[in-house]
This record gives C-alpha cells, structure tokens and sequence, in this order.
C-alpha cells in the first residue's frame, strides 16, 4: 500500500497548471456564449445574465476565501453586482442574502449584541447602515430592508422594531405588515429545487400539488453509497404502490449536477427527482437537521409532515407505515 506521500504526489497538481486551467474554462465560456449568440439561442438579456451569474459567482468565492482568512472583504465590490432589474431572480435575492447577511456586516463593523445564546450581529445597525448606503440602487434597498427589518423583529421585538418600521415605510412608501415579514421569511426560507429540465419549483408547491397523496422524499447524493445502495429497493416500492395515492421525490442534497445528472440515468429515477439549489439557507434543511444523507421524510395527504426520520426503502417497516397513512 502507498504512503501518504505518496499519494499525495500523485494528485498535485502545479498552481501553474491550476492557473491554465482556470484561463482556459474563461476562454471557452466566453467561446460557447459567443456560439450560442450567434444561433439565436438566448436573448442579449440572457447572456448578459449568465456573464453576471458567473462574475458574481467568482466574487463570492473570492469574498469567502477572504473571510476564512480573517481579511475584511472589500465593501465597494459589492456595488458591481447590484442591479434592480434581477430581482426577480433567485440567485440574484441569493447574492444579496449572502452580501447582507454577512459579507456586509463584516465590511461595515456592524457590532454583535447578546442573544441570548451567544452573540448576534445587531440588525439595528445593519438597517440604519443600509438606510445611509447611496450606493444601492432604491428597489434593491427597498428589498434588502425587508429582510433586515424580519431579522430586527425577531432579534427586539415590535415593540422596539416599531420605529424601523416606520422609517422603512417612509422610505419605501409602502407599509410593511406581518403578512409582508411572512412573504420575505417565505423567500428567503424556501427550499428551492430544479428537475432534470432546468425548470425551479419549490418544496411547498411540490406540496400544494400533491396534496392528497402520501409524499415519500429521499435525500440523497450521487457520491453517497449507501443512498444508491437503497435505490432497487426503492424501485420496487415505487411499483409495488404505483396505484396507491403515494409519490415517491428525490432530493440530491449537496451534489454536482452534472454527476446528478447521470446518477438519475442510470438508476432510473428521472421522475421526480430534483437538485436542491440553496442548502445553505433553506430552513427545511436547517431545522430538520439534515447532516447526513440518505435521509427520509414521509408526509401526509394533507401535506404534513408526520415523520422527519422515515425508514429506509430496505426497512421491513416501510410497507407498514404506508399502508397506514393510505387508509386515513
């Protein structure tokens, strides 16, 4: 058996060759971009958007090198990537959750208050930070704000959140109500998900569509063993019950879609199966804990969710439970 040595030698690879590498993937994007202006296939908005997704996508790879380093990320570059008309795309609400929730906070010193479980960043100053910001462009502002006045809310209470409000919706002149702080907690919370088309849905409208069916999700990843070891037995249930009122999802947690993409192929589970988008700030990913995958949830006909630690396909016990919430 090798040493670590090694093994190690035989994976380096030279911060030259890593440099070419990384040159020659900017050559062939800008490449495959130019052939796809060329045959019509997007629109100049489109392009434009996938050149930004990918300049932001670097920057925010550059800011979290920055902060695992202890080096303030530079406020100013934000400025680069804020632009109203994309606010009606997810990754674009993504950036500015990032930028806000913690890249801004460092730039500017926000200070930390006692939460009562440690320490947390007081939004308070976040929001008057942001109010005086003449670099964020006003729809863009107008959103950031609300997120930020959510997290005040929850951080003081209403009482002491009262007068946020109030400059909030002289700034925006629009109120902001409990229902508006449930909206933008539901944007930001949303388990948003892709299929094997590209197309995005989300968690709660995969259950708003199949309510009245029992709902079996399956976390899992193309790299993880025992979750493709589980996959025949799971096939076999899918056709055991393909008459029952039970709809069998699959949720790749935390992969590469392109080995996503493939793993769905070859274990034939195209149907319902999705590529979870934001694991990071998903609140069904945090508040159920999900570490480690498989991980299995049933819910039931009306859509709630009845056991966060289901059996697995393999566990004699499954045909049971689902015989049991098919009668009710």
């Amino acid at each position: 058996m090798p040493d670590l040595y090694e093994i190690l030698k035989e994976s380096y690879a030279p911060r030259d060759s890593l440099i070419m590498s990384f040159e020659l993937y900017d050559a062939n994007f800008e490449k495959e971009l130019d052939e796809i202006k060329s045959k019509n296939q997007f629109s100049e908005e489109k392009i434009n958007y996938l050149r930004y997704i990918k300049r932001l996508n670097e920057a925010l790879f550059t800011w979290g090198k920055a902060s695992s380093s202890k080096e303030k990320p530079v406020k100013d570059a934000f400025s680069d990537f804020y632009n109203d008309a994309y606010l009606d795309f997810v990754s674009y609400k993504d950036f500015l959750e990032y930028a806000f929730g913690f890249y801004y906070e460092v730039a500017e010193n926000i200070p930390r208050v006692y939460g009562g479980i440690g320490t947390k960043i007081d939004s308070r100053e976040t929001f008057k930070k942001i109010i005086k910001d003449t670099e964020i462009p006003p729809k863009t502002k107008n959103y950031v704000l609300k997120f930020t006045l959510t997290k005040l809310l929850d951080q003081f209470g209403e009482e002491e959140g009262y007068t946020y409000v109030k400059e909030y919706e002289k700034l925006a002149e629009e109120s902001f109500s409990r229902e508006d702080e449930k909206n933008i907690k539901y944007v930001q919370d949303e388990l948003f998900l892709k299929d094997l088309s590209g197309n995005q849905v989300t968690f709660q409208a995969l259950l708003q569509k199949y309510k009245g069916k029992v709902i079996y999700v399956d976390f899992w990843a193309s790299w993880c063993m025992p979750c493709r070891e589980q996959m025949p037995k799971g096939k076999e249930l899918h056709k055991k019950f393909k008459d029952k009122d039970i709809v069998f999802l699959y949720f790749a947690l935390n992969d590469n879609e392109e080995a996503w993409t493939k793993a769905c192929k070859k274990l034939e589970i195209e149907e319902n199966s999705y590529f979870v988008i934001n694991p990071k700030t998903a609140r069904f990913i945090a508040d159920n804990k999900i570490k480690s995958i498989p991980r299995y949830f049933l819910f039931d006909k009306t859509g709630m969710l009845i056991d966060r630690n289901a059996p697995r396909p393999k566990d004699d016990n499954v045909e049971i439970i689902f015989d049991k919430y098919l009668k009710e």
